[in-house]
Parts: C-alpha cells; sequence; structure tokens
C-alpha cells in the first residue's frame, strides 16, 4: 500500500521505492525464486536454501524451512491455501511438494504418477480443486488436499475445441470462474468450468485485434477488470 514493489531475482530480492532500489536480506539468501501471499502483510518466500517469511512493513523475516541435502529443490511456483496451512511447491524438474507451514513438514506429493517437468502454475479454481500448470504436460486439476488427480487437460489435434498447447506457463481465474490458460506456442485458452469446450485465441496474420504473438507467458486482471496477457513481444 505504500507504492513500493518487491522484486523476486535470482540475485536475491529487492524493494524499488521513491526511484530507488535496495537489496533485502543480502546475507541470507542469494537466490528468490517465488513469493506468494501469507497473510495481509506476510509474504512466503522460496529460497535457494528453503522457505522464509517476510513481514512487508517491517521488513523483518524468518526461517520456517531449511532445505537438507537431501530434499533441496529449485521452486519455480508456489500456492498457498489458507484452510488447511500448506503451501504447495511447484518445482522445476522434482515434481510437486506441500509444506505443511503449522507443522513444519516438506513432502513430495503422494500422486503418483505425477510428472517431473517445470511447474509454472498452481491456481484453485473451485473450493475444494485446484489446476496445476505443467510446461509439456497440459493442466492437471488435483483435489485440494492433494489426495487425487481429478481431470487432465491437454492438447487434443483431433478435436479444435481442446487445450491448444501443451507447454501451460499460467493459469488464471476471473471472477465469473472461468479459466484462463496462457500456453507456449499454442496461444490462448479459455472455458467456463461447466463446459468441456475449450475457446482458443492464437495470433491472425493481418489481425490487429488478434494476439500478437503466440507465446503467452502471464495473465493478470486490472482494477477495472480487463484482463491483460504478455506474449514474447
Amino acid at each position: 500500500n505504500n507504492g513500493s514493489l518487491l522484486i523476486a531475482a535470482t540475485t536475491g530480492l529487492y524493494k524499488f521505492q521513491d526511484n530507488k532500489l535496495i537489496q533485502l536480506g543480502k546475507d541470507k539468501y542469494a537466490e528468490v525464486q517465488d513469493l506468494e501471499w501469507y497473510d495481509d502483510i506476510h509474504l512466503l518466500m522460496g529460497i535457494n536454501n528453503g522457505f522464509w517469511l517476510m513481514n512487508t512493513h517491517s521488513l523483518s523475516d524468518r526461517q520456517i524451512f531449511k532445505y537438507t541435502d537431501n530434499n533441496t529443490v529449485k521452486v519455480t511456483k508456489l500456492f498457498y491455501n489458507k484452510a488447511d496451512e500448506k503451501l504447495w511447491v511447484g518445482t522445476n524438474s522434482d515434481g510437486l511438494y506441500l509444506l505443511d507451514v503449522k507443522r513444519n513438514i516438506f513432502t513430495e506429493s503422494p500422486l503418483h504418477p505425477f510428472p517431473k517437468q517445470p511447474i509454472y502454475a498452481i491456481e484453485a479454481n473451485t473450493d475444494s480443486t485446484l489446476m496445476v500448470g505443467i510446461d509439456g504436460q497440459g493442466i492437471w486439476e488435483l483435489s485440494k488436499d492433494g489426495s487425487k488427480i481429478l481431470n487432465i487437460y491437454k492438447e487434443n489435434a483431433d478435436n479444435p475445441l481442446s487445450l491448444k498447447g501443451n507447454g501451460v506457463y499460467d493459469i488464471f481465474v476471473d471472477p465469473h470462474k472461468r479459466v484462463w490458460v496462457c500456453t507456449y506456442s499454442g496461444g490462448l485458452s479459455y472455458f467456463d468450468q461447466g463446459s468441456a469446450d475449450i475457446t482458443q485465441i492464437t495470433h491472425q496474420i493481418n489481425n490487429a485485434n488478434s494476439l500478437s504473438n503466440d507465446n503467452v507467458n502471464k495473465v493478470i486482471e486490472d482494477s477495472r477488470g480487463n484482463i491483460w496477457f504478455a506474449t514474447n513481444n
């Protein structure tokens, strides 16, 4: 609320405010891999040496879990479920993990088989389910308690109403419960959860109203309800 930005980078954590950039926690962590809200003022951070909790007002922090030689992972995406106080941890090549924040227990997801490919998106789509976007493996819909695989959405070349592109980079659920999916090379797909049909949005030659590029990396909604997409160009 004070107009500052916190920036997670491979060289650490930075705060940008009043045209000044300062590094935080320089002697504590070297690589900040992802950030996720814990509550209104605290951030959970996936760091190269474990997981930290930071107070965004005072900038004080503490390590809540430290990696050992047997469980070090490279974090690609975090999602915190407040209801059961569990942090979902998507990794680059080790699959899906769960950190029980209350009990300080870090375990690999019991779901098998589960892809060991980069997880770039984790998003709740209902009160009891969430969607995991995996590079090269489409979308895996899971129960929120982490016990079941409910659906797998992938591109089907014989079905024009399927997901286009299995390299999923981001997932966003809008206030109308539509699911928007960003893919690498497949453009954008969206669908209403009450229907199995998926609408595809891609670049069209000489059409200024189409996507400018089919490599879509991120989707975000602004305060006016407009949805923005970040492409490679």
